[in-house]
């Protein structure tokens, strides 16, 4: 039996305390704190929290790390690295500030912060941070500091979602992503049509291209990219997996009431005889569609495959971020996929800075790569949802057609008093009016409900709005600011794009 995947428990802290020679007990004494709180976080959430606990100390490359901190991190074990870059950045990458004196709190930003002890007040506090309730961007300064320990920061630096988001977190981590999918009446259909159900064009090799574009001009943000990579690769498949069953089960029910449908009619029809067999068939269609329809829902199937696929998605968008070097704006509570998108970011150091140097290389993937990709892929989407479209609305008016045609020949036997089939004119008449408009309606409710219409449209929008986009950044001046802003820009589109995915249905 394979382990339950569990979130690395590690605190990232950034280091703001301009003493030049801290007492090393003090600071030994501050770090074996978010230790204690990284241990206590795995105890308190062993669903959601693993091995290693343990901390990380960011230390602006401006600052000097003072030999204290260097000493101990070392007796402590904890990692200590030296990250360039500006505040905002920085602290956008960290769970909490360490301070030298709640005056400094403001630097601290939002963030919670870890008061070192000083002549005047020898114990440790600490302060949660936040936001004022009116002002989003100031910092609450409306509570008392607290003494510090282990649970309060624990609970400020590393807690998960309450409530419900907390249970479907634990439900992705104890999900296996190797799971057999089980459900085949989407291939089917798509086979039925003459749709082809690989026809997703070339292997994804974005990742791997990131990477050498990590490798060779932005070092910095290779440990975040890669974290990243392993996260996304689990998510990926499980929204596949999900989407796959989720579609799955909606085609097996309008299956399994086409197929009631044509027994009722053509029994009826052929051998009126035998028309009571149709009453237990139809009750047998109910009872497996009702059955079918409450193990997807019991299970969340479309919830699950619409989570998986924007956390698949969202670390997407952080892969071209870390590049740019810009971190996206952070608005109110966060989700399970939200918080879990930042925890598989920081697995690895936070990255730095983008410099003009590095630029280009980087603009010329985040065009060709992240942003052309997408395009080309919406491109193909699209066509692709039209293509099947028609082909199941083409589909629904054979059948009506036939249906109709075989209702039409039977009535005219009947009329022509040919003795070759006992079939009454009603009974004829009843399965070309009514059994076959019953088929045709059947079949279009594949197409509501797989809504490949909207999704049409949908990806045409998104390949409209990303090629707005490159045409603004090829006239543009190729320097890093260029590239953060092409980089939020472009994160902000396929945000919107996955955040509508209530109705949406993956052809892949």
């Amino acid at each position: 039996m394979r382990g339950e995947p569990r979130v690395p428990t590690q605190i990232c802290a950034l280091w703001l305390c301009d003493a030049p020679a801290p007492e090393i007990g003090r600071v030994e004494a501050a770090l074996a704190l978010l230790v204690a709180a990284a241990n206590h976080a795995r105890e308190r959430w062993p669903r959601i929290f693993g091995n290693p606990a343990g901390a990380r100390i960011i230390c602006p490359a401006a600052q000097t790390p003072p030999p204290a901190l260097v000493e101990a991190a070392k007796s402590t074990g904890c990692a200590l690295s030296r990250i360039d870059g500006p505040a905002n950045l920085l602290l956008a990458q960290c769970d909490l500030a360490i301070v030298g004196s709640a005056e400094d709190l403001l630097r601290a930003g939002l963030l919670p912060a870890l008061i070192l002890p000083s002549a005047a007040d020898p114990i440790f506090r600490f302060d949660r941070g936040g936001a004022r309730p009116l002002a989003a961007g100031a910092r609450r300064n409306d509570e008392p500091l607290s003494t510090a320990a282990p649970e309060l920061i624990a609970a400020a630096a590393l807690a998960p979602p309450r409530g419900s988001e907390t249970i479907r977190l634990a439900d992705y981590l104890a999900e296996d992503p190797d799971l057999n999918v089980g459900r085949h009446g989407y291939d089917m259909l798509l086979w039925l049509i003459g749709q082809r159900a690989d026809a997703a064009g070339a292997p994804d090799d974005s990742w791997e291209r990131a990477l050498a574009v990590a490798r060779q001009a932005r070092p910095g943000a290779l440990g975040a990219v890669e974290a990243m990579r392993a996260a996304h690769a689990r998510a990926d498949a499980l929204a596949i997996a999900f989407g796959k069953r989720w579609r799955s089960m909606l085609v097996a029910r309008s299956f399994l009431l086409l197929l009631a449908s044509v027994c009722s009619g053509l029994i009826g029809t052929l051998f009126s005889w035998l028309s009571v067999v149709t009453i237990p068939i139809q009750a047998a269609v109910t009872v497996l569609i009702f059955v079918d329809e409450r193990h997807a829902a019991r299970n969340r199937w479309r919830g699950k495959w619409i989570e998986y696929r924007r956390l698949a998605e969202t670390l997407r968008a952080e892969r071209f971020l870390a590049l740019c070097g810009v971190t996206p704006a952070q608005a109110g509570e966060a989700d399970w996929v939200e918080w879990l998108t930042r925890r598989a970011a920081r697995a690895a150091a936070p990255f730095d800075a983008l410099e003009d140097a590095a630029a280009p290389a980087v603009i010329a993937h985040l065009a060709d790569v992240e942003i052309g990709g997408q395009i080309a892929y919406h491109r193909d989407a699209f066509r692709r949802f039209r293509r099947l479209d028609h082909r199941i609305r083409r589909a629904a008016v054979i059948s009506l057609g036939v249906f109709v045609a075989l209702g039409a020949a039977l009535a005219a036997l009947t009329l022509a008093h040919f003795k070759v089939i006992s079939v009454s004119f009603t009974a004829a008449i009843s399965l070309a009016f009514m059994a076959a408009p019953a088929l045709y309606a059947t079949l279009n409710s594949v197409r509501r409900d797989l809504d490949v219409v909207r999704q049409a449209a949908r990806s045409a929008e998104i390949a409209a709005d990303l090629k707005r986009l490159a045409g603004a950044m090829a006239s543009a001046p190729v320097t890093a600011q260029t590239a953060g802003a092409a980089g939020l820009r472009a994160a902000e589109i396929m945000r919107n794009d996955v955040s509508s995915w209530h109705g949406v249905v993956e052809v892949l």
